[in-house]
């Protein structure tokens, strides 16, 4: 996955999803965001098992693919 997204855009798009992540379970990719990157958007996905929030932002992908990381920092890095 290769992608390049305005700071600004990535904050937002968290800020709608991250919400959802809860802080601890006891399934720990619960707490992770969704990150896939294809066709010009970035989509975040997030879920407790009863919830789930996806929020899209524009990106130039220049490789399609997905990965999760931890939305509690990911969210924290971006925030700078």
């Amino acid at each position: 996955m290769q992608c390049t997204i305005s700071q600004q855009a990535l904050l937002a798009a968290l800020a709608r999803v991250r919400g959802v992540a809860p802080k601890s379970t006891r399934i720990p990719i619960l707490t992770h965001v969704l990150i896939e990157a294809e066709g010009g958007l970035l989509t975040l996905t997030t879920t407790d098992l009863d919830i789930t929030a996806v929020a899209n932002a524009p990106a130039t992908v220049g490789a399609a693919g997905s990965c999760t990381a931890s939305a509690a920092a990911l969210y924290a890095f971006v925030r700078g």
